[in-house]
């Protein structure tokens, strides 16, 4: 049963405007124009910049959908509330606010979708899909959402297609904001966040809390759904949720082509996990916590041909701790750590023309997953993952823009060391390799013989390497197999999008999307 939740807000916007600078609301980008005493001039707000890296949606001939921050903002809402009303999407969901969330897009399960912060890839190699609520939407400025294929720009080709979370950018001048709200079931949140660039340097902070009980009703069949007799409703127990997030962002243009940028992201997420009966005792829980380190540069029009080239470093340190030691989850009593460590190199290169452009990635990640069973003296079940990534893609624009043509080729190398796993078998896997390779070629074509209709098709090979969680088992919840094969896929899709103007104050636009997919 869906609970329903009632919000008071409190906001407080902050802005501080240069002499000759104004800045619209909710805008991206100064815009300069005369200020008088008494008259300011508003305008729109323009699109989100475009940066180095970027996927560039003009050109892209995937399906995708972008929800911007305006359609959020101010509002006490978690991704997975945001992102499950796009169309070909589903939400799965295990209990109330900040619970444990996946997304399917077109049918797909959550560890076929990827999932990425700012270009990071947030899937791990221990599987079981990235939890949408561990993504805060304080720090996210745009949600980009790709069916079907995988733009080059992400190492990865997805089976499920991909989601892109775009966090705050720095813009020019001073900007805080501070929200607060309440509502029902103890639910409480408090977010803000300050951007300041005064010059060539600028910084940019955000930080929410978020608190709820979670205690709503709900109709407890007590494991006979067959018996209508003993049912009872009851509030839910040890189902509150406790969540605090900060991102930073230091950045500095050392000229007009070349920036850098540090930023982290630390999250931290205490969760009650309730029992199969509600039981009032059970103190059973799951405590996460994740950060994210990346420092970048890039570098535009460089050289004779105006390369614009985009290099960044990051790690990514994410600790869950499982605490069943009274057995109301699960297969037994348990008490345990799991911490996934990826280091990660990136490179990618876009090179523009008349007619092409011309898209180069590189990728290295190094990923160790461990775990520390506390009830036990060993702990058997450490491994490796080391992911080597190369992809090549061109736009060939055709017939003065109206036809786009994107071949592009990934390769894509595996290894994975189990240092200390057991065998389902229980017969010890230490020093036991597997190496792969997979090929995914993909083309995509897009065809607008008019500005307000447009035509897309898409073909790729895909594949999806087992996680640890399927090789191993995992949380008293899983049987592994180690002899698991890699998925491999083909997705196909075509459409058209019809995005049509009208003159009539009422009805200002027609949009149309209609699209047939096979995977």
């Amino acid at each position: 049963m869906k609970k329903i939740i009632i919000f008071l807000f409190l906001t407080f916007n902050a802005h501080i405007l240069f002499p000759s600078v104004v800045f619209a609301k909710n805008s991206n980008k100064p815009i300069k124009r005369l200020v008088l005493d008494a008259i300011v001039i508003s305008a729109e707000r323009p699109k989100l910049n475009y940066q180095t890296g970027d996927v560039d949606t003009y050109q892209t001939p995937a399906f995708f959908s972008v929800i911007q921050r305006d359609m959020f903002e101010g509002k006490i809402k978690d991704l997975s509330e945001v992102i499950e009303k796009e169309v070909g999407l589903q939400v799965r969901q295990t209990g109330g606010l900040g619970s444990f969330s996946t997304v399917s897009l077109r049918g797909s399960s959550g560890d076929q979708v990827m999932v990425f912060w700012d270009g990071i890839l947030l899937n791990d190699a221990s599987g079981g899909g990235v939890d949408l609520n561990m993504i805060s939407l304080s720090d996210v400025e745009s949600i980009e959402i790709f069916r079907g294929i995988t733009p080059l720009n992400f190492g990865n080709a997805s089976i499920g297609g991909a989601v892109n979370i775009r966090t705050l950018r720095s813009h020019e001048g001073l900007k805080a904001i501070f929200q607060t709200g309440c509502g029902s079931f103890n639910t409480r949140k408090i977010s803000g966040f300050i951007n300041n660039k005064p010059g060539r340097g600028d910084y940019l902070i955000s930080g929410d809390y978020l608190f709820s009980d979670n205690d709503f009703p709900f109709l407890n069949e007590r494991g006979t759904e067959w018996n209508k007799e003993d049912d009872i409703w009851q509030k839910r127990n040890n189902a509150q949720i406790d969540q605090k997030n900060i991102l930073c962002k230091l950045g500095f243009d050392f000229t007009n082509d070349v920036r850098g940028d540090l930023v982290h992201q630390w999250f931290s997420k205490n969760q009650g996990l309730p029992s199969w009966n509600n039981s009032q005792k059970t103190e059973t829980s799951l405590n996460t916590g994740r950060n994210i380190s990346t420092l970048k540069f890039t570098f535009d029009n460089i050289g004779p041909y105006n390369f614009n080239i985009l290099t960044s470093l990051s790690h990514l340190l994410k600790e869950e701790e499982y605490d069943d030691r009274q057995g109301h989850i699960g297969l037994g009593k348990q008490h345990s750590k799991y911490i996934t460590r990826r280091k990660e190199a990136h490179f990618y290169l876009d090179w523009l023309t008349k007619k092409n452009t011309l898209n180069f990635l590189f990728n290295v990640q190094h990923e160790e997953y461990k775990i520390k069973d506390f009830l036990k003296k060993s702990n058997p079940n450490n491994s490796v993952r080391d992911t080597f990534s190369l992809g090549l893609q061109d736009s060939l624009s055709l017939f003065n823009y109206s036809l786009i043509i994107t071949p592009a080729f990934r390769y894509t190398f595996i290894q994975d060391e189990f240092k200390n796993a057991l065998s389902t078998k229980s017969f010890p896997l230490e020093g036991l390799s597997k190496k792969r390779n997979y090929p995914s070629p993909q083309i995509g074509l897009k065809y607008s013989p008019h500005q307000w209709w447009t035509l897309k098709t898409n073909i790729a090979r895909c594949t999806r390497v087992p996680s640890f969680f399927e090789l191993f088992g995992d949380r008293g919840f899983f049987l592994g197999n180690e002899d698991l094969k890699t998925e491999r896929g083909i997705n196909f899709d075509v459409g058209v999008e019809i995005n049509y103007p009208t003159s009539n104050e009422i009805l200002k636009k027609i949009l149309f999307k209609a699209a047939y997919f096979s995977s």
